[in-house]
């Protein structure tokens, strides 16, 4: 599987940025979300750097009670 970065581990963005931003915007229109509470991780499945760091914290909330969800989205696939 091939990924992309939208920014990366510089801070710069790359060609997807501003995809990224109108996809967010259109969602944001389409299911009514509160703009105010969008947030972003430099989360990735496959990023050694930030993958097991979430690993260790989801542990550590959800041994302290807290229910914890997770998920891997396939940005592949296409609407039923």
């Amino acid at each position: 599987m091939t990924t992309s970065a939208v920014i990366d581990d510089t801070c710069k963005p790359s060609p997807l940025f501003d995809t990224t931003a109108h996809l967010v915007q259109a969602l944001t229109k389409k299911y009514s979300l509160d703009q105010k509470r969008l947030y972003a991780t430099r989360q990735s499945k496959d990023d050694d750097k930030s993958h097991s760091g979430e690993n260790a914290i989801t542990k550590v909330v959800n041994e302290q009670g807290t229910v914890v969800a997770t998920l891997v989205w396939d940005g592949r696939s296409t609407g039923a």
